[in-house]
């Protein structure tokens, strides 16, 4: 009697440990962006709106741009294949929120900058406005 106590003992130990140990997953999921700077960092963008009174002005050299902001600041634009002139390929500027993130300034190299007023900013698009010219871009 008291080897089956002991058998059946053992056995329910067995089986709680195994139901008890869980395989750890080693997979971190990333965090949903919440806050605007996560959404503008989130992805590069791709500019396919730049309008003023509604009337359209973005060329098709520009459509290939790609807008980058790091979340240390860093705000970078590879023109990519078409050029409009002959400017660079990247440019490294800088940018941050003012205005209790109302604004979005982006300061180039030279330390001119340009303050846009942030319209829009999730996950499917970013819209910004300087003077009457509204700028749409969606993600790269």
């Amino acid at each position: 009697m008291i080897r089956s106590n002991l058998f059946h003992l053992l056995f329910g130990l067995l089986l709680l440990s195994l139901v008890a140990c869980k395989k750890d997953d080693d997979t971190t999921e990333t965090p949903e962006p919440t806050t605007k700077t996560d959404f503008l960092t989130l992805q590069p963008w791709k500019p396919v709106s730049d309008k003023i009174n509604g009337n359209e002005l973005i060329q098709d050299c520009q459509k290939d741009d790609k807008y980058t902001f790091s979340d240390n600041g860093n705000h970078a634009i590879d023109f990519g294949p078409l050029r409009c002139n002959t400017e660079l390929n990247v440019t490294n500027n800088t940018w941050a929120f003012a205005n209790n993130e109302t604004t979005l300034v982006i300061t180039a190299a030279d330390g001119s900058a340009i303050p846009y007023e942030l319209i829009t900013v999730n996950r499917d698009s970013l819209v910004l406005k300087f003077g009457l010219e509204v700028i749409t871009y969606l993600p790269y």
